[in-house]
């Protein structure tokens, strides 16, 4: 039964990754594409009989950091995203204090 599972695990995963490659440069992808896949295929099987679904985890977990770091940058213009996210940040922690501020002060009056 667990066989099965982790066989089923790991084909899933593989899928999952073939449709995450096309995030990564072009460049990087067609020199080592291939490769990529082999090392990962290896690393979910060895981490899936190691420490089971937790260690299936850590290994897409490392997949999203590698993405973030070689892939996001390509598509993305932190640049322009600074003033925006800066001002969600800023709009939130005013709520968050003036919520504070009332709810306190609602305790008070009672």
């Amino acid at each position: 039964m667990r066989d099965r599972a982790n066989a089923a695990i790991l084909s899933a995963s593989c899928k999952l990754f073939a449709l995450v490659m096309p995030l990564y440069p072009a460049a990087l992808r067609n020199e080592f594409g291939p490769d990529m896949a082999e090392v990962f295929e290896q690393q979910i099987r060895d981490e899936s009989a190691q420490r089971g679904f937790i260690g299936v985890v850590r290994v897409w977990f490392g997949v999203a950091r590698d993405v973030a770091h070689s892939a996001v940058p390509t598509y993305v213009d932190w640049r322009r995203l600074v003033v925006p996210v800066l001002s969600l940040v800023a709009s939130f922690l005013l709520f968050a204090f003036f919520f504070t501020v009332s709810s306190l002060a609602t305790r008070c009056v009672k």
